[in-house]
């Protein structure tokens, strides 16, 4: 488990009416239910080092993440990803759930978008956030 991922599936969690276990999970879809939405931390940029009298381990990691929502409704995927995207886009100082401060989450390509459906006929959009935070 992502402490990444699931610091924002917890902040999701808190502040929209998905609910973390039921229809809202961490790295992937599940078969059920039809309309979920699911957290994945797929990557990493180069961590920050700050200044200090000799050289430390770096203080800011960058982690890459996606959010994705399903939904058996186009307009409704498309409702349900546009309300998380303005949740994340531009969220700044936070501490998670798992205690890690973050600095900053935006938007690394603009708007959710569509990416077609699924093999059941349930339509998917998804975007992707860079997340600056504490190393820790």
């Amino acid at each position: 488990m992502s402490a990444v991922a699931a610091d924002l599936l917890a902040y999701i969690d808190t502040n929209t009416s998905e609910t973390a276990g039921t229809d809202l999970f961490e790295s992937g879809f599940t078969e059920q239910p039809d309309n979920q939405v699911c957290v994945i931390h797929f990557g990493g940029g180069d961590a920050e080092r700050v200044m200090s009298a000799s050289k430390t381990a770096p203080d800011i990691e960058t982690a890459l993440v996606q959010v994705l929502v399903r939904n058996t409704a186009m307009a409704t995927a498309n409702t349900k990803a546009q309300a998380i995207h303005a949740l994340l886009d531009n969220l700044q100082e936070f501490s998670g759930a798992s205690g890690t401060r973050y600095m900053l989450v935006e938007s690394m390509a603009g708007e959710p978008h569509s990416v077609g459906v699924d093999d059941n006929h349930r339509w998917v959009y998804m975007a992707n956030y860079e997340v600056m935070k504490a190393r820790g």
